[in-house]
């Protein structure tokens, strides 16, 4: 089973009166969206739908328009047939986002426009699927499903660069959406280039996850006597990059009590540190001591008497 919305984007300004756009603006905005209503489908129907998004005309005189048809296919399992009801359909979506209720404060993007980046200082959760966002002297009551749709930072970024990375260019000035065919009667929802900055998002803080500190034998595979520098080492099965925090087993090298070469081998209390940033997870590791040095060369192993 499969139901489509449509919606028209159009960017204006003196750089498209020849109804010409530069398709590395125009391609990364379009993947943008692709990606935001993917995300947006999984996040409002929890992996019970698929998403796809088709390009269909252009139109209007004097700008750049596309129209866009989001696809929508309810997934084939017995068990989403009892769910079927409980399934957001296309045209809810686009409608949630913005795209097509043209004007409406309360979706995605007209509550991004009407916040201003402004900071939000409360939400209360009402009844019947609503949140109240409170400001320092302002408040607006909106469907909690927004605001989900806010939180989450895969879309935001897929709306910045849908939006904003293209008003970016010199004589792109609008963006706008709206649900039917443009005509000078059919309302649009416009985003000038004065109101870019609201739609970029501040990378959230990263969010530490774990931190383990363990006993290791590490092999050093580059090594850097430069400070703040960052080794290279193995683990056998793992290379990465460690900051070694061991100031003393520094200094013994520098003054050349210890020659250390490239394979070595150091036994070493290693602290490890799980991060969730903003564009994935990430691990950064601290050679805390060094417990033990030995070199990399093997001697045989002799009959003595």
């Amino acid at each position: 089973m499969s139901n489509r919305a449509s919606f028209h984007i159009i960017y204006d300004g003196p750089a498209l009166q020849d109804n010409e756009m530069d398709v590395r603006d125009l391609a990364p905005s379009l993947l943008a969206l692709s990606d935001l209503f993917d995300e947006a489908n999984h996040i409002l129907n929890h992996g019970q739908s698929k998403i796809a998004i088709n390009i269909k005309a252009s139109f209007k005189t004097g700008c750049f328009g596309v129209e866009l048809s989001i696809v929508q296919d309810m997934l084939s399992n017995i068990a989403n047939l009892f769910k079927e009801d409980s399934v957001l359909n296309a045209a809810t979506i686009a409608t949630l986002t913005g795209f097509t209720a043209t004007g409406a404060t309360k979706t995605l993007i007209g509550f991004i426009k009407w916040l201003k980046s402004r900071k939000i200082k409360q939400v209360e959760l009402l009844n019947n699927g609503l949140v109240r966002v409170v400001l320092d002297d302002d408040y607006i009551e909106i469907e909690k499903r927004v605001l989900d749709l806010y939180r989450n930072s895969k879309i935001r970024k897929a709306l910045e660069a849908a939006i904003t990375k293209p008003l970016e260019k010199d004589g792109i000035d609008s963006f706008a959406c709206t649900e039917g065919m443009p005509s000078e009667n059919m309302p649009f929802f416009s985003i000038t280039k004065k109101e870019r900055d609201c739609f970029i998002i501040s990378e959230p803080a990263d969010e530490i996850l774990e931190e383990l500190e363990y006993e290791a034998h590490l092999q050093a595979l580059s090594i850097a006597f430069q400070e703040d520098n960052k080794w290279r080492f193995t683990d056998g099965t793992n290379k990465f990059y460690a900051e070694v925090k061991d100031i003393a087993f520094l200094h013994k090298i520098q003054n050349n009590d210890i020659a250390f070469r490239k394979d070595d081998l150091l036994k070493v209390l290693l602290l490890m540190k799980q991060r969730l940033t903003g564009s994935g997870l990430k691990s950064e590791y601290q050679i805390l001591n060094v417990l033990e040095h030995r070199s990399a060369a093997r001697q045989l192993e002799l009959p003595l008497v």
